[in-house]
């Protein structure tokens, strides 16, 4: 496991104003207007053997990536053919801005030239017969009455210190040549203060696993054949954020899933540090309609939703630990992003849709340092004939956590089952704390059950269990302190555990999963 040390920025302000906002956007058209209409009437001049709807495609390609430079720029100079840009800085090494010039010579039939640092330079455009950069010709200063918007336009624009700061693995079709989007995402990713590695979605799953060695979380991008990744990064050890809708079932999400075309996600869920701070409801994430995955069929049994398309979960997430659709167990965190149909452009996200993006990836890059209290041992006794019982055994919390799941050795014999957490009274299971849903599951062995996750004190609990037919099996051995409650908990444990129903010295192999407050 490779230690990191995350560099974070001063949190004391939290995100734009209205007026910085307008001010951005005026100055980004000033300085690629004129350029604009220059580049499309230079490939609209050149025979190249493609159809007209290609050309401006191509030429309007060229403009994102330029877009995309100016938008973090901090300064511009400009010549007639050259436009040299300092953006902050990206490779969070040394700390120092990057530079990024675009040139062309001025002859017609040459290429538009980018430059980065001091790499070689790539062509960008080529073929280009007439080009000429140059500075605004008037005032960006803001009118003293600024104009109406309606603010439920604006999108989400703070809350966060909006910084990345992860090494961040991207999977994408050819790493040796990356297509504009990819560089689109990277530009993206570096303004985020994230390290950038491109990886192709054909590498060997050695060269997987090297470059993960290196990365805190792995972005696959929806330009990748989910055929040619496969399961090379199912067991990855670090988090991944994914983009394909093809890959629920490798991802461990659901066994199908499919598209429909809109440009908003409804969020349901906003207590989630992925959605903190936006509101619920339909939240526009792209600016034109596009396919927007939702995971059907088989869900995995510990995927948490935070937002749906058409009422199923396309915003969706597994936590390390947590059960996957197969009943797996996922060895990190994973997100499903709810965009990534075959129409998908990176450029049509707004500033919600990349909130969405970059919060995905901080949350799967966390390495959680999570621990477990209660019984992590396998007992040999066999207990069974405890239909519609509750179980609880005694546990000890060394240090206050935040428990997230619980995990019981059981047989649940393709039956139901449920598991919750009490307090403890006076050396006796008291109140109910939290509890899981009821799940159906099969095959011996330890069976992680999510639950929300709650902050405990230092101290004693009681994990308990219930069953649903007396053919299921947990396993026990001694010392320890075991209770029954006769109560169908299938339906919801007891608020109070109350007397006993039977009693006994032993433990049984439940155990909770916490992490550190």
């Amino acid at each position: 496991m490779r230690n990191r040390t995350r560099h974070r920025a001063s949190r004391a302000r939290h995100g734009f104003t209205l007026i910085e906002l307008i001010l951005a956007t005026g100055i980004t058209t000033l300085l690629v207007g004129g350029l604009a209409s220059a580049i499309l009437l230079a490939t609209r001049s050149i025979d190249t053997g493609v159809s007209p709807v290609a050309d401006t495609r191509s030429a309007n390609d060229t403009l994102d990536w330029i877009e995309t430079d100016l938008a973090f720029a901090t300064t511009a100079e400009t010549s007639p053919h050259e436009l040299a840009l300092t953006v902050p800085d990206r490779n969070d090494a040394d700390l120092l801005p990057e530079t990024i010039v675009y040139r062309w010579s001025g002859i017609p039939g040459d290429p538009l030239l980018r430059r980065y640092n001091a790499d070689p330079e790539v062509t960008i455009a080529s073929a280009v017969t007439d080009l000429e950069f140059f500075p605004p010709t008037r005032t960006t200063e803001p009118s003293q009455v600024p104009p109406a918007l309606d603010p439920s336009s604006w999108g989400y624009f703070g809350g966060d210190d909006g910084i990345l700061n992860a090494a961040v693995l991207m999977v994408i079709t050819d790493a040796a040549s990356p297509s504009l989007q990819s560089v689109q995402r990277q530009s993206m990713l570096e303004s985020w203060s994230a390290v950038v590695t491109l990886i192709s979605a054909n590498a060997t799953k050695a060269s997987f696993d090297a470059a993960i060695a290196a990365a805190d979380v792995v972005y696959i991008t929806q330009e990748c054949d989910e055929l040619e990744i496969g399961n090379k990064l199912r067991d990855a050890p670090i988090g991944v954020v994914s983009e394909p809708t093809r890959l629920h079932d490798e991802q461990g999400f659901a066994t199908t899933a499919d598209t429909r075309s809109q440009a908003a996600v409804s969020i349901i869920d906003t207590t989630h540090d992925i959605t903190a701070g936006m509101a619920t409801g339909n939240m526009t994430v792209q600016d034109a309609a596009r396919k927007l995955t939702r995971l059907q069929d088989d869900l995995a049994v510990s995927l948490v939703t935070l937002g749906e398309v058409s009422g199923d979960p396309a915003l969706a997430l597994l936590e390390s630990g947590g059960i996957r659709e197969d009943s797996t167990t996922s060895p990190s965190r994973r997100v499903n992003l709810p965009f990534g149909g075959s129409d998908f452009d990176f450029d049509l996200l707004n500033a919600n849709g990349l909130a969405l993006v970059r919060r995905s990836l901080e949350w799967a890059s966390e390495r959680v340092i999570s621990k477990q209290f209660g019984h992590t041992d396998i007992y040999t006794t066999a207990a069974t004939n405890v239909e519609k019982t509750q179980v609880g055994t005694l546990a000890n919390l060394p240090e206050d956590g935040i428990v997230s799941s619980i995990s019981a050795y059981v047989d649940p014999a393709g039956k139901k089952m449920r598991l919750a957490v009490y307090d403890d009274t006076g050396g006796e299971p008291g109140t109910l704390l939290v509890e899981s849903e009821v799940v159906q599951l099969s095959g011996l062995g330890w069976k992680t059950l999510p639950i929300k996750p709650t902050l405990l004190p230092a101290g004693d609990y009681w994990l308990a269990l219930v069953f649903e037919r007396n053919n299921q099996f947990y396993y026990h051995g001694a010392p320890g302190e075991l209770r029954y409650a006769d109560h169908n908990a299938l339906d919801g444990f007891r608020e109070t555990w109350g007397m006993p129903s039977d009693s006994f010295n032993v433990s049984a192999s439940i155990h909770a999963t916490y992490t550190p407050n």
